[in-house]
């Protein structure tokens, strides 16, 4: 299979991968045909990509390291738990010290438990895997997705079980305090001029405010909610602090938090490739975001993801069949196409790890 753009599908096309909707429900089924329908569907509700089958690389499978029904689940709870406190807050005009999480927060714990779990069962995997989501459903994915990549961070900075299940609430609770902000203003907002709308700046400071009422929260898991979008350079926001005096938890999740919203992309900021991130946040290492654990989180990603279309230096096409931990430039491939542009018969691999001559030039969709 491989990731194709809703833009460029056409109809006959086979479905690779199911695609969910944000309750747990299939959108669209694996091995289903596209029709006209179903394209115009996807284009409607914002999803940016879905991978399809292709006879010649069918053997390609684009897994994602979390289980499916794992997944579905953490994305069910955060939605659940992001429309309960944006009724309590804007509906009921409840101030946030009126607003009391700590039973859900049980749930949520669960939730993050079940996801450390998988961190664990896959720790020596690399993350491979392009989210698929719709626009109306980018917070609720975002919660998960940087749960899962913050604690894949933190274990590869040798975190113990506790320390990484902090991070984790931390981190699927980071984006609570936007369930108070109306959709207008979240739609207009771009990735790195969140400081320009003090509206924006203030949701750290309720997020924290809300989890800091509830009963059974680590002060750290709070911490990483209040200190998310504050940058090294003292840049950030809601204080403004630097260096040190932000927590080290706080600043995985500024790295993970960025990344995720680079490369699956939401109402205010149009998705990059996963390459372009990786080279986005080695730009701001060492002035936005911590080295050291961008060099961590860099382990775990794949620079090119499973099922990505590429051209290579030497003009053949070819789609990312393999990634290898460790040597994130160097995937496994499979060549469809010659440097003519002539559809091959048989695909054919190619390890770029014992191919220094040849590199990756540039990533197709």
């Amino acid at each position: 299979m491989k990731c194709v753009p809703v833009t460029r599908l056409e109809e006959g096309m086979v479905v690779g991968k199911t695609v969910y909707t944000s309750d747990g429900r299939p959108l669209l089924r694996r091995g289903m045909v596209l029709e006209k329908r179903h394209i115009e569907r996807l284009l409607k509700i914002g999803i940016p990509v879905i991978y399809i089958e292709e006879k010649m690389i069918e053997d390609i499978k684009a897994e994602d390291l979390i289980l499916d029904k794992v997944r579905t689940m953490a994305i069910q709870e955060a939605r659940r738990i992001v429309l309960k406190v944006r009724r309590e807050g804007r509906f009921y005009n409840r101030k946030i010290s009126e607003i009391d999480i700590s039973e859900d927060l049980e749930r949520v714990k669960s939730i993050v438990n079940s996801l450390l779990q998988e961190v664990f069962r896959t720790k020596q995997a690399v993350y491979s895997f392009i989210d698929i989501r719709s626009l109306d459903d980018f917070l609720y994915g975002h919660m998960v997705n940087t749960t899962v990549l913050g604690m894949m961070t933190g274990l590869t900075l040798g975190y113990k079980t506790d320390k990484l299940f902090c991070l984790g609430l931390g981190l699927f609770m980071h984006d609570i305090g936007k369930a108070f902000l109306d959709d207008a203003i979240l739609s207009v907002q771009k990735l790195l001029e969140e400081e320009k709308n003090p509206l924006i700046r203030r949701h750290p400071v309720t997020g924290y405010e809300l989890l800091k009422n509830a009963q059974g929260v680590s002060l750290l898991s709070a911490h990483v909610v209040y200190q998310h979008h504050e940058r090294l350079d003292g840049k950030g926001y809601p204080r403004g602090l630097s260096g040190s005096q932000i927590h080290e938890l706080a600043k995985v999740a500024a790295v993970v938090n960025v990344y995720d919203i680079l490369v699956s992309g939401s109402p205010f900021q149009s998705r990059v490739k996963p390459n372009e991130a990786v080279e986005a946040l080695m730009a701001m290492s060492g002035t936005f975001f911590d080295k050291e654990i961008v060099e961590a989180f860099l382990k775990n990603v794949a620079v090119y993801p499973i099922g990505t279309t590429v051209r290579l230096s030497t003009g053949e096409i070819a789609v990312v069949s393999q990634v290898k931990r460790g040597l994130p430039m160097r995937p496994v491939v499979k060549i469809i196409k010659s440097s003519e542009g002539k559809e091959l018969d048989l695909p054919v691999e190619l390890d770029l790890s014992t191919e220094p001559s040849i590199t990756i030039e540039e990533v197709i969709e």
